[in-house]
C-alpha cells in the first residue's frame, strides 16, 4: 500500500513521482505560468497572484537592504513563498498561508543551495471563486466554481 501523506501533492509532484517523460518541459511550463498571466492581464484586465522575486540566497541572509525593508514592512503579512530553481531537474518549493515571518523560519529550516534558487513571494488569497482556462489558437475556454483552484486542479 502506498504512503499515506498530508501534503496535496501538485500536478507536477505527482506526474514526477509515476516518471512522466516529459516531466522538466513541464516544470518549465509551470513555473513560467505567472509570466504568462502578467503578459494576458495586460490585454485583458486581469488579476492574478503576482509575485515578488527575490534571489533566495539574499533573501535567505537579509544581504540587501531592500529585502531587510521588504521583511520589515510585510513581517505578518499572510503570503506563499516558493523556492523555484532554473534548473527543471530541482523540485520547486512552498509553503503558504503563513505570515512572512513563520515562512522565513520555514526557509531557514530548507536544506536546498539556495545559490540555484529564487524566491517569490506571493500574496495569501482567501478565494470566493476560482477560474481555470486554457488559451490555445481555437479560442478561450474555462470553468469558474465558488471555492478553491485545488477543486479544479487537484479534484
Amino acid at each position: 500500500m502506498g504512503e499515506i501523506t498530508n501534503k496535496q501533492l501538485s500536478l507536477v509532484e505527482w506526474l514526477s513521482r509515476v516518471n512522466y517523460k516529459n516531466i522538466n518541459e513541464l516544470r518549465v511550463e509551470d513555473d513560467s505560468k505567472r509570466e504568462r498571466l502578467e503578459v494576458l492581464s495586460k490585454i485583458i484586465d486581469i488579476n492574478f497572484d503576482k509575485q515578488d522575486k527575490f534571489s533566495a540566497l539574499d533573501f535567505f541572509n537579509s544581504s540587501t537592504s531592500e529585502i531587510k525593508d521588504y521583511i520589515s514592512k510585510n513581517v505578518s503579512v499572510p503570503c506563499s513563498f516558493r523556492l523555484v530553481s532554473n534548473d527543471p531537474s530541482l523540485p520547486k518549493l512552498r509553503v503558504r498561508g503563513k505570515s512572512l515571518l513563520d515562512n522565513i523560519v520555514w526557509l531557514k529550516q530548507q536544506t536546498v543551495d539556495f545559490s540555484k534558487y529564487e524566491l517569490h513571494i506571493g500574496p495569501h488569497v482567501d478565494p470566493v471563486f476560482s477560474t481555470i482556462f486554457i488559451i490555445n489558437s481555437s479560442g478561450i475556454q474555462g470553468e469558474i466554481i465558488k471555492g478553491a483552484h485545488n477543486e479544479l486542479t487537484q479534484g
